[in-house]
């Protein structure tokens, strides 16, 4: 694997990258809403892509072709998947506020086949005795005025149940984090 980029990637690579990961977005009728609430809440600008993450934060990689031919591989032995939101799905903290989402039979699959293939070719920052939270971010770094605007109007949004997951895309944030773009590199469609 490549050298260790301080803190876990917050140097950019040699393709442009500070970090990756492996994700599933939401399809456009739900990030169309996703931003109407962001608009209402006064964040605007948060243009990260509704999405929930399989993988998490990946750096140091070596070969991004070897990276995407893996990706590739798994998303063509899963069929697409069900991203279910769970019971009341709207859930705050401070700045942050994310849709909660089952931890299903299939989604725990899905993830335990991604980190074990991309074991192997990049690194992985977990958080020491964190598992895994499926959610999938409706904004993050709020402002005070922000969160509590979110916070009143975030458990009426209605983004339906979930969605059903068509592709495994492989995203990197070109530049630095809390500052730099998410890229989808690649979207590699399930199966069938």
């Amino acid at each position: 694997m490549a050298a260790e980029n301080a803190l876990f990637g917050t140097v950019p690579d040699r393709y442009g990258y500070s970090r990756y990961s492996v994700v599933v977005h939401a399809p456009l009728e739900v990030a169309d809403k996703v931003q109407c609430f962001r608009q209402e809440i006064g964040m605007p600008d948060f243009k990260t892509e509704p999405h929930v993450s399989i993988s998490d934060t990946l750096y140091g990689l070596d070969d991004l072709n070897v990276l995407k031919a893996t990706v590739r591989e798994l998303a063509s032995s899963f069929t697409p998947i069900s991203i279910l939101f769970s019971d009341p799905p709207f859930s705050s903290r401070t700045g942050l506020g994310v849709f909660e989402v089952q931890s299903t039979p299939q989604l725990l699959k899905l993830r335990h086949h991604v980190v074990q293939a991309l074991s192997r070719i990049i690194k992985s920052h977990t958080t020491p005795g964190r598992s895994y939270w499926p959610h999938m971010t409706l904004y993050q770094r709020a402002s005070e005025e922000a969160s509590g605007r979110a916070a009143a109007s975030g458990p009426a949004l209605d983004l339906g149940e979930g969605f059903d997951a068509l592709s495994l895309d492989f995203v990197g944030l070109m530049g630095m984090p809390g500052e730099g773009t998410r890229r989808i590199i690649e979207a590699f469609p399930f199966a069938g």
